[in-house]
C-alpha cells in the first residue's frame, strides 16, 4: 500500500460520517486494502446475537437469514456473561481462532451453513466501540483461511482512524446526508470548525458559550485555544495533524479539565472538503466537544418517557448502558456513591427489575434504534 492509496482512503473514511452512503465504498476499499472480499459493519448484542449493520459485497438476503436464525448461533458474538464481557471489552482486531480453535470453528453450524455459502473462511473483526450490551465491529471477510501479514498490518495502522470516524458518525447521528453545516449546527455538542492555526470559521451556540469569561476555551485573535496551557499546546498539535497534508495520525481526542465537574471530551478530526467550494481551499478541522453532564437525546428520551424517570435517573440509566459501573458514574459526575445507589434502587422500582444486568438488558431493548 503506497502513501497515495492511504491518503485517498483516509479522505474517504473521514467523509463517511458526514455522508453515510460513503460507508459502503469505504468498506469495499478497506477490504481490498487488507486482502478481503466483503465487509459487514455490525452492531450486535453479546447476549443473544441480535442486531443490525451495513453490508458491502454481501448478498442482501444474508442479513435476514442472520436475524431469523443464525444470529442466535453466532459463536463469535454471544457470551455467557454479557455484562462482564462488555466491561472487559477492548477495541482490538481479532480473528476466528481468537474465539475458538480452528477445528471447533469449522464444526459449527454458523461456519458451515452461514459463512460457508458466502465463501467466507476467515474474518478480520476490527473492534470499534461498545453501546450498552452491543459491540460495534467492522468485519472484513476472506475466502482464504488466513489474512496475509501485510493486510493485518494495514488494518492495524488504520484502526485508530476507523474508530475515530465511527465515533464521529455516532455523534453526528445516522441518517444525515446533508453538507457539514446542515449536520453540525444543532444537537447537544459544541462544535468548532478551525483552520490549521486554529482560526475559527464556525462555532455553534454551545461552542460559543465555551469561549466566554472563565470558560474552558478562549479566542485569541480569532484562534481557538484552551484556558489551560498544557491543554492548549495539545489542542494546537491535534489541529495541526488533522489539517496536515500528509497521512499522519490526523487528529485525536483531548480531555479538558474543569473545576467542579467531569472533564470535557474533545474530538479533533479532518473535515472533508466540499466540491462546490463553499469552504475555503485551506484544510479545516472539526472540533466536537462532549459534556458528560448533558444526557444524549434519543435513547435517554425513550427510557425516560417509558418509565417516568427523573433527569438524574435517566443519566444513570444511560451511563449504565454505556458500560459504566455505579462507582464510575459517581466519580464522573462528582457525586456520592450512596446517591447513585439510591438512584439505582429507584430505577429498579420503576422498571420492575432487581438486578443490574436485567435492568441494562431492559433499557437496551427499550432504547434500541437501528443504526444507519
Amino acid at each position: 500500500m503506497d502513501m497515495v492509496d492511504l491518503s485517498e482512503f483516509l479522505d474517504l473514511l473521514y467523509a463517511a460520517p458526514f455522508k453515510p452512503d460513503l460507508w459502503v465504498p469505504t468498506m469495499e476499499r478497506l477490504a481490498d486494502m487488507v486482502g478481503g472480499s466483503s465487509a459487514w459493519l455490525s452492531r450486535l448484542s453479546v447476549a443473544d446475537g441480535s442486531g443490525s449493520g451495513i453490508i458491502a459485497r454481501i448478498d442482501p438476503m444474508m442479513p435476514q437469514r442472520y436475524i431469523e436464525h443464525f444470529g442466535q448461533r453466532n459463536p463469535f458474538v454471544i457470551k455467557r456473561d454479557p455484562r462482564r464481557y462488555i466491561r472487559e471489552w477492548q477495541p482490538t482486531i481479532r480473528f476466528h481462532d481468537d474465539f475458538l480453535p480452528r477445528e471447533e470453528v469449522v464444526r459449527t453450524e454458523f461456519y458451515n451453513d452461514f459463512l460457508g455459502p458466502q465463501d467466507i473462511r476467515a474474518s478480520m473483526m476490527i473492534g470499534l466501540a461498545v453501546d450498552g450490551i452491543e459491540t460495534c465491529v467492522l468485519n472484513v471477510n476472506s475466502p482464504r483461511e488466513d489474512f496475509a501479514a501485510e493486510g493485518v498490518e494495514v488494518a492495524r495502522r488504520l484502526h485508530v482512524h476507523l474508530r475515530r470516524a465511527f465515533d464521529l458518525s455516532r455523534k453526528l447521528g445516522s441518517g444525515h446526508g446533508g453538507d457539514p453545516p446542515l449536520v453540525i449546527d444543532g444537537g447537544h455538542h459544541a462544535v468548532f470548525l478551525v483552520d490549521a492555526v486554529g482560526r475559527v470559521s464556525f462555532a455553534n451556540p454551545l461552542a460559543q458559550r465555551l469561549t466566554g469569561p472563565g470558560c474552558e476555551f478562549r479566542l485569541v485573535d480569532g484562534c481557538l485555544t484552551a484556558s489551560d496551557r498544557a491543554a492548549s499546546a495539545r489542542l494546537a498539535r491535534l489541529i495541526g495533524s488533522a489539517t496536515a497534508s500528509d497521512v499522519g495520525d490526523r487528529g485525536g481526542t483531548l480531555a479538558i479539565v474543569r473545576a467542579g465537574g467531569p472533564p470535557l471530551e474533545a474530538t479533533i478530526a479532518p473535515l472533508p472538503r466540499r466540491a462546490d467550494g463553499v469552504f475555503a481551499d485551506a484544510p479545516l478541522a472539526m472540533i466536537w466537544i462532549t459534556d458528560p453532564n448533558i444526557v444524549p437525546r434519543g435513547v435517554a428520551d425513550r427510557i425516560r418517557d417509558l418509565y417516568g424517570l427523573t433527569p438524574a435517573e435517566t443519566r444513570l440509566g444511560v451511563a449504565l448502558l454505556d458500560g459504566s459501573s455505579p462507582r464510575e458514574v459517581a466519580a464522573a459526575l462528582g457525586i456520592g456513591f450512596q446517591t447513585v445507589r439510591n438512584q439505582l434502587q429507584a430505577l429498579y422500582g420503576k422498571t420492575q427489575t432487581n438486578r443490574q444486568s436485567a435492568l441494562v438488558l431492559l433499557l437496551a431493548n427499550a432504547g434500541r434504534t437501528t443504526p444507519g
